[in-house]
């Protein structure tokens, strides 16, 4: 190791820096955390201990979609990172080049085939656009509509002392005007909330199959590393009765069947 001046160079400049997540892999985990705070920032504009009145329950409905789509992206964006963040040096990535070789060379396919967990991490799109989904949901004009509303209708109800007058007050009612106000900042907010699906979808497919490819190298690796083990023993091994007894007899007869 370290056998020429470039090696040498660059070792020297890894020694500084080390290596570094992929970015993929770290916006996945930006875009996970930035969507599981703007859900949980929306789902605490709903107030549990408030009736809300049946002007506004289409609104509060979409607030509780759009805190579900990004709990999606949440998700998305966090089984993205957890799935590759190990894949992170070279170290790691070997054993994966070893084992992918071994599948495609037993499985006949074209030795140039990438495994999907190059993809991943190589990503420079399909995360961004998962991130891009999320960053146009807005909650601030949302929590304002709700907040102000909030005010109103979580009023205690008032309690009788047992004199006085016996009506009741009336009950707190919301303005036409802000009422109008939720609708439209909630459906701005659908609106912009249109894209999250589809893109935290496609984070989810990435991931899958990245993963994969991975349980795929790691199969082949161990199973090729089985067939040159079981090839070096042959047939006259003191371990035949063994051998003989965990493995397959197809894969025996493909091994020593012309011997």
């Amino acid at each position: 190791m370290l056998d020429n001046p470039k090696q040498i160079a660059a070792f020297r400049e890894l020694n500084k820096s080390g290596f570094t997540p992929s970015e993929s892999v770290s916006a996945a985990a930006a875009a996970g955390s930035q969507a599981q705070s703007k859900s949980a920032e929306f789902l605490a504009l709903i107030l549990p201990e408030v009736t809300y009145p049946s002007s506004i329950t289409a609104a509060i409905n979409q607030i509780k979609e759009v805190a579900r789509l990004l709990d999606v992206a949440a998700s998305a964006g966090s089984g993205f990172a957890e799935a590759f963040s190990s894949y992170q040096s070279p170290s790691e990535l070997i054993t994966v080049s070893i084992g992918w070789d071994c599948y495609l060379k037993g499985e006949n396919k074209p030795v140039t085939t990438p495994p999907a967990l190059v993809t991943a991490l190589a990503d420079k799109a399909v995360v961004k656009s998962m991130a891009d989904a999320i960053a146009k949901v807005i909650p601030s004009p949302v929590a304002n509509a709700m907040n102000a509303i909030n005010t109103i209708l979580n009023v205690p109800p008032a309690g009788g002392s047992g004199s006085g007058s016996s009506t009741a007050p009336p009950a707190p009612s919301l303005s036409n005007d802000l009422v109008k106000t939720l609708i439209t900042t909630c459906e701005v907010m659908k609106n912009a909330s249109s894209g999250i699906q589809g893109a935290a979808s496609a984070v989810s497919v990435l991931t899958r199959d990245g993963k994969l490819s991975v349980d795929q190298a790691a199969k082949a690796f161990s199973n090729a590393v089985g067939i040159s083990v079981l090839d070096s023993m042959g047939t006259s091994s003191s371990m035949q009765g063994a051998i003989t007894a965990i493995t397959p007899t197809s894969v025996l007869n493909a091994l020593f069947g012309g011997k």
